[in-house]
């Protein structure tokens, strides 16, 4: 009986919505005709999504007949207003539109200039968010803990490289490349040549990626 309620439901809501969507689609780009094509049609697509989620919520409570296009537009705009979007958001993710539009948090470039008190006024004297953001005890960057821990294991299992080849790459960012070929291959348990092989296929792959090394 449940199935048999739900299945009458999305129905209802499916009609509702094709006999509405021409004219959500009108109030919506009336709405967004500011915005950049781009931008326009990624909230089009919102704003549709969130149309069809109001009509099967409101066949389920009985009130489909009271709703119109107009509100339903007004309504899915509000909630894209405060970051929410149709597959979920999260107000404590710091790189969520909801954190940025709550004013908790704002994304900025690493390369974005940051100027001290001091140095205000003198362009030269600026620095980047990645260079005020190191650890000058140790090798830090922002840039490359970024790459160590998102891009480089990611080339790692998208280029399948063997198990050797990605315990040797941890052991290389480990002692930052300056470990000796006898060391590293006394460690990994093969030989010499065996590094200088899975080194090449490192190279390789990082290059292939856009990360040639130096």
């Amino acid at each position: 009986m449940h199935k048999h309620n739900a299945s009458i439901h999305e129905e209802l809501a499916h009609h509702w919505f094709r006999q509405h969507m021409d004219q959500i689609t009108r109030h919506t780009r009336a709405r967004l005709n500011h915005l950049r094509l781009e931008a326009r049609e990624e909230a089009e697509a919102e704003v549709l999504g969130f149309a069809f989620q109001s009509g099967l919520s409101a066949a389920r409570s009985g009130r489909l007949c009271l709703l119109s296009p107009s509100k339903v537009v007004e309504f899915a705009l509000r909630q894209r207003r405060c970051g929410r979007r149709i597959g979920g958001y999260s107000s404590t993710d710091v790189t969520s539109e909801a954190a940025q539009v709550k004013g908790r948090a704002n994304v900025v470039l690493f390369s974005c200039p940051v100027s001290s008190p001091a140095a205000r006024g003198d362009a030269s004297a600026d620095v980047s968010v990645g260079e005020t953001l190191a650890d000058r005890r140790q090798d830090a960057n922002p840039f490359e803990q970024a790459r160590k821990r998102i891009d480089y294991p990611l080339i790692l299992r998208t280029e399948k490289l063997s198990r050797k080849a990605r315990r040797l790459f941890a052991l290389l960012s480990a002692v930052q490349g300056r470990g000796s070929g006898k060391r590293i291959a006394q460690t990994l348990g093969i030989s010499t040549g065996r590094v200088c092989q899975l080194k090449r296929q490192l190279a390789e792959a990082l290059t292939k990626r856009g990360y040639a090394p130096a």
